[in-house]
């Protein structure tokens, strides 16, 4: 054999084991097959943020100089006043909590007079089988994850305690709606609710009060990120018992304090919508425009200390003979909490807060979130799971749907290029379709492709030729110098 064709033959092995070993790595980059998220797999993150939400009154040092030498109330525009503040970040954790207690989802606690647990919990969904405007399946379960009948339902209607129809309608992907059942404490104990993962510590939904009838409280949701089998806590805080009531005129300056709290009024402005962002360090942008329905209204600026999270306080609006105005709500963060009434200044004479004499924290274990696909029961690979529909107007949409139900950050990197998928494609719809499925799509639509990075827990979406394709470009251009 000569000297020529011995070497013909060492670059064509040579070429047959690099375009082997590029197949291998373009299916290690490109093939969903390799894409993996772990469900049962803490997430470290999530694990910090349930930590600092699950810390019981941490040690603190309250606040003690006066609290006008440490702040600033500035308007800025009509529709906007800022707080400017140099008492540094709010401790962190429920400061205002007494206890937490520990409970499954078909036990009831009994505490302080009263009792508290898990009464229903409703479920509506779309299915591949339902045309375009047919309505959702409504399902409900009892606190044992037991489906109730349809009797049983409707006497849940007649009481008033099951509106989840109206939730679903602004929610199409699903919605869940939790019913707790409270006796022997007057008033609405529920203050606040979230929803985590158990295994991961993944917070996967929270809020506040929806609707109360008859000792029942409901909330809403809409479906939470966790369409697989698996366990989740419920979080509840509750406050209730004699409270301890101060009033005081509605003027800068006067307040209350109870406790380690001390809430201060800042000042007052006209309108009744309110919204309040962090915008730096020491800055509180406070947004308020005039609602439809109470164009007069009024909001109330609160600073409180040594936070305004989770207060354990019930506002009340009074006339000049005593009586209740009616309220609109509330909007809060960091040190400030914003009350807001639908009446005009000139018919508030007093402000009434009412401190709750026992604030709880009441963790409510259940093993799964009852309702969901069958196929979903027992998967080792969040990638697996199945959706039985979702629609999604963009590709935005779609990356915001992968983190949530993988509990993985997302990221982008390169330029989106000329060749990828129109717009046109969307929206896009996708009937008993598995999270793989969904991420293929995407990264067709977007002209890249994922891969996982593992040490950050993240979904990358690469706007770059992938290992494969840059081998077939690198071989063309050696086969064209031939």
């Amino acid at each position: 054999m000569d000297r020529k064709r011995i070497v013909g033959i060492l670059a064509t092995l040579l070429f047959l084991g690099v375009f082997v070993l590029a197949l291998v790595l373009g299916f290690r980059q490109t093939s969903g097959g390799r894409l993996y998220s772990d469900p049962a797999a803490p997430r470290p993150e999530s694990v910090r943020e349930w930590e600092e939400f699950n810390t019981l009154n941490p040690e603190h040092k309250p606040v003690k100089q006066d609290l006008w030498q440490s702040v600033t109330l500035t308007t800025e525009s009509a529709t906007r006043v800022v707080l400017t503040h140099s008492l540094g970040d709010p401790p962190k954790g429920f400061l205002y909590v007494q206890s937490v207690h520990e409970i499954q989802a078909n036990e009831k606690l009994e505490m302080d007079g009263g009792t508290f647990g898990l009464k229903t919990i409703g479920v509506a969904l779309r299915y591949p089988r339902h045309k375009d405007n047919d309505p959702p399946e409504y399902r409900v379960f009892d606190s044992g994850l037991a489906e109730l009948s349809e009797e049983q339902i409707s006497d849940l209607r007649r009481q008033g305690l099951w509106k989840i129809r109206g939730t679903y309608s602004q929610n199409p992907v699903g919605a869940f709606q939790f019913v707790l059942e409270h006796r022997g404490w007057p008033g609405v104990p529920i203050k606040a609710w979230n929803l985590f993962d158990a295994r991961t510590r993944k917070r996967l939904s929270s809020g506040g009060v929806w609707n109360t009838s008859g000792g029942s409280t409901q909330f809403s949701t809409t479906l939470p990120t966790m369409w697989h089998s698996g366990p989740v806590d419920l979080v509840v805080d509750v406050a209730y018992g004699a409270p301890t009531v101060f009033e005081f005129p509605p003027e800068p300056g006067a307040g209350f304090a109870h406790g380690d709290l001390d809430c201060r009024l800042l000042g007052v402005v006209r309108n009744s919508l309110f919204s309040v962002e962090p915008n730096g360090k020491g800055r509180l942008d406070i947004d308020h425009a005039s609602g439809n329905q109470s164009p007069d209204g009024t909001g109330y600026i609160f600073l409180c200390q040594p936070t305004a999270a989770d207060l354990p306080v019930d506002f009340e609006f009074l006339d000049s003979e005593g009586n209740i105005l009616d309220g609109s709500g509330s909007s809060t963060a960091g040190y400030v909490t914003c009350i807001y009434t639908n009446q005009p200044r000139e018919r508030v004479a007093r402000i009434r807060a009412k401190c709750a004499a026992h604030v709880r924290r009441v963790v409510i274990h259940l093993p799964c979130l009852p309702g969901l696909p069958e196929a979903n029961r027992n998967v080792t690979n969040l990638f697996d799971v199945r959706i039985p529909f979702v629609r999604f107007k963009d590709a935005g949409e779609i990356r915001s749907f992968l983190g949530r139900t993988l509990q993985m950050e997302t990221s982008v990197t390169g330029s989106q290029p000329a060749r990828a998928t129109p717009r046109a494609i969307f929206p896009a719809e996708f009937r008993d379709a598995s999270i793989r499925d969904i991420a293929r799509f995407y990264a067709k639509a977007e002209g890249g492709y994922l891969r996982i990075d593992k040490a950050n827990n993240r979904l990358c979406l690469v706007h770059s030729e992938s290992p494969l394709a840059k081998l077939f470009r690198w071989l063309g251009a050696i086969r064209s110098r031939f």
